[in-house]
């Protein structure tokens, strides 16, 4: 009975600290995240949200402002990770990304209503079951966002508040699930296709190496002037196609001004090529247009 009154006074307290009781939810959340069974183990996020389950049921509440930052901090955080390399994605797959992702889409949906349907759940919870069996958290953001804007009302017998917490305990029981289903996915589909991982590992870090091998080495920047008078009678079209490759960064400078010669135009005696480059291409290319010229020599010239 004594052990009954001191909870009851510490839930009293927390309700009272709301700082504190938000990072004794994140440290409960990975106390429990760390716990190990085998090879399994929930992690933090699925550690946070059934800490956060727990205390719920106390009538802890966090602020709808709280939410919408929180929300808001999620997906920032989401796009600066993934943003850098999002075009180039959607540029290479991106509609075999598009596809799978309204296979997934169309699939979870229509899972979540139906097992809301002959389950017979209270109103929300389908919504958290497709935000948590999908583990995806802004649908369970959009969800409980439309309902406190209005966009969605609730039957009758039930308060908005009501199906926010319902749309919220459906996300944390079933994303467990989904995480778990994930996890035992990734392990057990690469043996069903008979993929070895291991050593499609090794392969895929060999064909890294091999083209971070390939790429020119010992690069630096020079400035020749033009004076072989040979090279001011090729066009610039037959240049391009002999003399410049495609690693190499040439600038043609004349007159104190960066130009491009179109394909029918010609180098002139004194333009200076800027071009940065392997060692090599140095010596076998660029020195049979003239002499180099230092930045120093350059610059004195100009004067």
């Amino acid at each position: 009975m004594e052990n009954v009154d001191v909870f009851t006074r510490i839930i009293s307290m927390l309700h009272t600290q709301p700082v504190l009781t938000l990072f004794l939810i994140i440290g409960m959340g990975y106390l429990i995240g760390g716990i190990r069974i085998g090879s399994f183990s929930l992690g933090p996020v699925a550690g946070v949200l059934f800490a956060g389950l727990f205390l719920g049921h106390y009538e802890f509440r966090m602020s709808p402002g709280a939410q919408s930052v929180g929300f808001a901090l999620f997906i920032f955080s989401v796009g600066y990770q993934a943003g850098p390399r999002f075009f180039d994605v959607l540029r290479t797959d991106g509609l075999k990304y598009f596809l799978l992702a309204v296979v997934i889409a169309g699939t979870g949906f229509s899972v979540a209503v139906v097992a809301a349907k002959l389950l017979s759940l209270e109103p929300g919870t389908s919504a958290g079951l497709l935000s948590g069996g999908l583990t995806s958290s802004p649908t369970l953001a959009a969800a409980q966002e439309a309902l406190r804007s209005g966009q969605v009302k609730p039957p009758e017998g039930i308060t908005v508040d009501a199906m926010i917490g319902n749309v919220a305990t459906g996300y944390a029981i079933t994303y467990i699930f989904g995480l778990a289903g994930l996890i035992a996915l990734l392990k057990l589909l690469p043996k069903l296709l008979g993929i070895d991982l291991e050593k499609e590992a090794k392969a895929l870090e060999a064909v890294e190496e091999s083209g971070r091998a390939s790429k020119p080495a010992n690069v630096s920047a020079r400035i020749y002037r033009v004076t072989n008078e040979e090279m001011t009678k090729i066009p610039a079209k037959q240049l391009r196609k002999e003399y410049w490759d495609n690693t190499s960064v040439v600038q043609i400078k004349r007159n104190d001004e960066i130009i491009r010669l179109e394909p029918d135009q010609y180098l002139q005696r004194g333009d200076e090529l800027r071009v940065l480059a392997p060692v090599e291409y140095f010596t076998k290319t660029v020195s049979q247009f003239g002499e180099e010229i230092t930045p120093e020599a350059n610059a004195e010239q100009s004067m």
